[in-house]
């Protein structure tokens, strides 16, 4: 299954999904009903399954999308029974909450539900599938992947001796795959290593995937600037030495997160400790980002780059030269995960496709 979920994990859901259908794929997971509801309006024909839940009054919503729905309690189950019919039965998942205590079935309900099914209690539903999710898939050690794995497999016994038939069971998201074979069992739920991101956990080799993203804008103005010259709101960067400076049209509307922002001047410098500011890539080369993000500007400090020109390309995440710059980079930065960094692109950065 590819997860295209957040609109694809940044990348645009629709045009991936598409190109992702074109090669074979056959299975989609999204969030939410409104996910699903996009894909099909854009004539995406493949299984979707909405993989979070739902309020019981958008039922009938869920039915007409025509996409399998994730149920996590007995007032979802009798909402979709009541939208369903004999002739047209939802296709549902099951999903059990093994470990994260989020959403899903107890698997201590899972006798009663079991027996529910064979009794034939909701007979406008169809079971396709049970699923839970890991918490921890990425830390191969972690003790919470077996506890997780064994309760799975007592909720799907218990299915199995009342003579219920489950034809997908699914736990494995990217690292899960990765990390666990005996976790793969139907289906996997490739999510953000479709997007070309690795897991950095210790010991284990890289997968060898390259990101599929680069975000990247142009140089809109060029300011030659003295020493001690205030840069951006509040003046909370201060040139140490005259120079040139870079605005570049791309801010936190966009994506680029506001606590990419670098300061040098007290009081302000205490809201960011970092020794040294984020750079984005000018022709090969590393600029650092000085000041203030804004809303729609940011800007770099071009100085040590000969013979930048309006118009040249910036790279804030791709390769430029022998320079790469990752979301992971960002993440490290910010002290988040890369896929926070991909998901904040906003719908106003407009989208390239180019196929290799």
């Amino acid at each position: 299954m590819a997860v295209v979920k957040a609109d694809a994990y940044g990348h645009g859901a629709v045009p991936v999904s598409k190109f992702l259908a074109s090669c074979g794929v056959e299975w989609f997971g999204v969030a939410t009903l409104e996910e699903a509801a996009a894909l099909r309006d854009a004539g995406l024909k493949r299984n979707i399954l909405v993989l979070g839940t739902f309020f019981p009054a958008q039922a009938r919503a869920a039915v007409e999308i025509n996409a399998r729905i994730t149920a996590s309690s007995v007032p979802h189950l009798e909402a979709l029974n009541r939208a369903g019919t004999p002739q047209k039965p939802v296709k549902v998942h099951l999903k059990f909450d093994t470990g994260m205590n989020r959403m899903g079935f107890s698997c201590e309900e899972s006798e009663k539900l079991a027996r529910r099914w064979a009794e034939r209690r909701w007979k406008n539903l169809r079971l396709e599938g049970i699923f839970t999710h890991l918490s921890s898939a990425e830390q191969i050690e972690a003790p919470s992947n077996r506890a997780q794995e064994d309760l799975f497999l007592r909720v799907l016994t218990t299915f199995e001796d009342a003579g219920v038939e489950v034809p997908l069971r699914h736990v494995a998201n990217s690292a899960g795959a990765s990390f666990h074979s005996t976790l793969r069992w139907d289906m996997v739920r490739a999510g953000i290593a479709l997007y070309g991101y690795e897991f950095r956990s210790r010991g284990i080799k890289p997968m060898g995937t390259a990101p599929a993203l680069s975000l990247k804008t142009r140089v809109l103005h060029l300011k030659r600037v003295p020493r001690n010259s205030p840069l951006g709101y509040n003046g909370t960067y201060r040139m140490r030495r005259p120079g040139v400076i870079a605005t570049l049209p791309i801010g936190y509307a966009d994506g680029v997160n506001r606590r990419l922002s670098f300061a040098n001047v007290k009081p302000y410098s205490r809201q960011n400790a970092r020794p040294e500011p984020m750079c984005v890539l000018i022709r090969g080369r590393r600029a650092p980002l000085v000041g203030r993000v804004s809303m729609d500007l940011i800007l770099a400090d071009v100085t040590e780059i000969p013979d930048v020109h309006v118009g040249d390309e910036v790279v804030l995440l791709g390769r430029s030269g022998s320079q790469v710059m990752t979301a992971e980079d960002w993440a490290s930065y910010l002290g988040t995960i890369s896929y926070e960094i991909l998901c904040a692109l906003s719908p106003r950065v407009y989208r390239v496709y180019v196929q290799h």
